[in-house]
């Protein structure tokens, strides 16, 4: 045993006395494990609670000293109190401290909830992959970073693909505990405190803003919300697998990613259909013929393991990018590889666009029983889409055709039509392409026909803002001419998006001069208007074309209202 400390360090609470116990019983615990033979002492430490961070090593002999924040992230607590509170010990000069990094970033913790989260199901009759699971952290507007590990636990929860759906909520912060069955798409929802000790919030906060009033301390607690079964769990804090993590924390040598983050391979993130994997080899491909080293990172999203909503009716801004990006920003991968189409139209200021490649072919393609023409489909025949932009432009070019959703990889969609489980399907003509499928359609539309939709057939790359190893490498694949296109394009949605009673359609092309289109389609078919502008200075192009755009749009809305 070496003459060291070990210094748990928790928030606790002067009012829950239980919370602090259940710390001290934890370092009981270590006592038996190898921190027990590791360390001479093992101590513990409370913001709220004696002994407090300010005393903790006044009352240690001994000058090497361990301290494992047993919090759940690199927040305000973590990276501002316990430092600050520490710093005020009187023999802290001639302490020699190292601080390991907070219990609930260790790499363990989201296999550790995602069996907590197996066993409920279990417990409760739930079917893993119809069940929502919800992890509910504490948070604050005071420090971005406090909410990040809960947000990147519920993410890897999600590209597990075991459940159904994965988010965070937060006690304070945005989306709140309140938003859990508004956001839920799964028939069960399973909620776990991020949380460590079961107190006030863990008991009474979390259960009441979810409605479940009535019930006594026990956790976990269930309730019937409408036609979901609920379930609150106790908080992941009180899981006896936390010893494990908080021995490896203490005993294990913490050295910084950042010491090899030089030389190991640059990690792209994909969705793991068949056409992103093509997509993600494609740019990968690029990048290896240019000397780097990659490693290609399979991640599940919402819009992958949801299929029977219409995409505009999924939680998030981007739900085929989403949890892909919560990978980067946490850095569990380097580069993000999307389709630029389904990419948010407001990129978050932690991210950039590194990269957008040359476009593939934007046109849209139909793809039929039959191999017949859209003009030769009978009246009455289905055609599967849940884009509102395509089923517009069905309903304007055959109004006496029906239009129905379908979702799905585009070899799937491919195939239900080939089933005969609808009569024709409208998919983008590269997808095809980059899948070896193309000889499936039927007919390929001209772009005046059937206009696409905004950044279709683009590939763009996604970086950590500043990032610059990933950036200088993904620089050399960007294409100027289609990074003028498809900006002009997503603006245009960007600015029509909120207020258009229309589904918009856009397409842009540079060669001597820019040209922008753009198409607004009533809903139902029924009217139709299709602009373009050309000219030297894209700036000049947009405005005119969304001036012509919005007297449109306030012309049909005034209508409307008549």
């Amino acid at each position: 045993m070496s003459a060291a400390a070990l210094v748990l360090a928790a928030h606790g609470s002067r009012h829950a006395r239980h919370v602090n116990e259940r710390i001290r019983e934890m370092a009981d615990r270590l006592r038996t494990t190898r921190a027990g033979r590791e360390f001479s002492t093992i101590a513990v430490a409370f913001h709220q609670g004696e002994p407090a961070f300010a005393e903790v090593l006044d009352a240690l002999d001994e000058r090497d000293v361990t301290v494992v924040p047993v919090m759940t992230s690199r927040g305000y607590y973590a990276d501002h109190v316990l430092p600050r509170e520490l710093a005020r010990n009187r023999n802290y000069a001639q302490k020699n401290v190292r601080t390991t990094s907070p219990v609930g970033t260790h790499p363990e913790v989201p296999e550790l909830v995602a069996q907590r989260a197996q066993v409920l199901c279990r417990e409760f009759g739930l079917r893993p992959a119809e069940t929502t699971v919800v992890i509910a952290g504490h948070g604050t507007p005071r420090h971005q970073r406090s909410r990040r590990a809960t947000v990147n636990l519920a993410s890897q929860l999600g590209y597990t693909g075991d459940f159904g759906q994965a988010f965070a909520v937060f006690l304070d912060d945005a989306p709140g505990v309140e938003a859990v069955l508004e956001r839920a798409c799964c028939a069960a929802v399973v909620v776990l405190p991020f949380l460590i000790g079961a107190g006030p919030h863990a008991l009474d906060d979390i259960p009441a803003r979810l409605g479940m009033t009535g019930g006594n301390d026990a956790l976990p607690r269930t309730a019937d919300a409408g036609n979901r079964k609920l379930v609150c769990d106790r908080p992941i804090g009180d899981d006896d697998g936390l010893i494990g993590i908080i021995t490896d924390l203490a005993t294990g040598d913490q050295k910084d990613d950042f010491v090899t983050h030089a030389q190991r391979p640059l990690r792209m993130g994909t969705r793991t259909s068949r056409l992103a994997l093509w997509q993600t080899e494609h740019v990968a491909h690029k990048l290896r013929v240019a000397g780097a080293s990659l490693d290609v990172v399979e991640l599940s999203t919402l819009g992958d393991r949801v299929h029977d909503r219409a995409i505009h009716e999924l939680a998030g801004d981007a739900p085929f990018c989403d949890d892909i990006e919560h990978a980067l920003g946490a850095g569990l991968i380097d580069l993000a590889v999307h389709s630029l189409k389904d990419v948010a139209l407001h990129v978050p200021c932690e991210f950039e666009i590194a990269a957008v490649l040359p476009r593939g072919d934007a046109r849209e393609a139909l793809v039929s029983r039959n191999n017949v023409t859209l003009a030769a489909l009978p009246p009455g025949a289905v055609v599967g889409t849940s884009s509102p932009r395509r089923a517009a432009q069905v309903r304007r070019l055959r109004p006496d055709l029906v239009v129905q959703p379908l979702r799905g990889p585009v070899d799937q969609r491919v195939q239900q039509v080939h089933d005969g489980r609808f009569d024709a399907a409208i998919l983008a003509l590269a997808g095809l392409q980059r899948l070896g499928m193309a000889d499936a359609a039927a007919e390929v539309f001209s772009i005046d026909d059937f206009m696409p939709a905004p950044a279709q057939a683009a590939l763009a790359v996604e970086v950590r803002a500043g990032d610059d190893r990933a950036r200088r490498l993904i620089r050399a694949l960007d294409d100027a001419p289609t990074r003028i296109a498809t900006t002009l394009e997503l603006n245009v949605l960007r600015a029509l998006e909120d207020d258009a009673p229309v589904a918009v359609a856009a397409f842009a092309s540079v060669t001597d001069e820019i040209r922008l289109d753009v198409r607004l389609t009533a809903l139902d078919g029924t009217q139709s208007w299709t602009l373009g502008r050309a000219g030297l200075n894209p700036a000049a192009v947009q405005r005119a074309v969304l001036a012509e755009a919005r007297e449109i749009i306030a012309e049909l809305t005034a209508e409307v209202r008549r």
